[in-house]
């Protein structure tokens, strides 16, 4: 046990302020980040109890036919969390507001992570633009505000397509300085993938939909000495 569970001093703080009120111990853990707990699981027979026993220790399967239901649904969702879970997450390879605020990318996973995002939802935002009859050029590496030329099979406007994912349903993503900038330049596109490692969805907006859709804030600010 914790030292301060004992002591019932020196508990450290939450980001709003609270006490954090509980320990858990496992020789194996696996961590779903906040933004891929969108779907909750609701069942007929979940009733308002603090708990359910859906398989007793000895039993082979559940006693009811509810409760066989309920325990599919559950190993249904866990299947699909496998795919965006951190297994045994430590400092190194989970980032929070408490124990790093460095990074100022900590909601959205770790880089490895954000990584394998990325590239689904470039990969499916690519299959889109080839529907819509475009050969499509992938920018991401070079870093100039977009991550996807799409130029017409049949002649007309370049398309400049900035990708975004998530692993979730939440429609949540960051910007860079240069991404920001390029949103003002003629043929701009948008494209966000919601659960693109699991079964991509995409919208597709320009500026004017974009603005209408999504509000920009701040995430971080860089601070330099004025000169004199």
């Amino acid at each position: 046990m914790r030292p301060e569970y004992k002591e019932k001093t020196g508990f450290r703080l939450d980001t709003s302020g609270q006490k954090f009120s509980y320990s858990i111990v496992a020789d194996k853990a696996f961590l779903v980040l906040p933004s891929d707990r969108t779907n909750p699981i609701s069942h007929p027979n979940i009733k308002q109890s603090k708990y359910s026993y859906l398989l007793r220790p000895g039993e082979k399967k559940p006693a009811t036919d509810a409760k066989a239901e309920i325990l599919s649904e559950i190993n249904k969702r866990l299947t699909t969390l496998r795919k965006v879970a951190i297994t045994q997450p430590n400092r190194s390879n989970v980032k929070t507001n408490i124990e790093d605020d460095s990074d100022p990318l900590i909601n959205f996973g770790t880089a490895e992570q954000r990584k394998k995002v990325e590239m689904a939802a470039e990969e499916a935002a690519t299959a889109y633009l080839d529907e819509l009859g475009y050969t499509v050029v992938r920018r991401s590496d070079e870093k100039i505000g977009y991550d996807l030329q799409a130029i017409p099979k049949d002649g007309g406007q370049d398309l400049y397509v900035e990708v975004k994912g998530t692993s979730g349903s939440i429609s949540r993503f960051f910007m860079t300085p240069n991404e920001l900038l390029f949103l003002t330049a003629k043929g701009w596109r948008f494209a966000l993938v919601t659960d693109a490692l699991t079964k991509p969805a995409i919208e597709f907006l320009d500026r004017r939909q974009f603005k209408a859709r999504f509000d920009l804030q701040p995430g971080v600010w860089i601070g330099a000495a004025k000169e004199n």
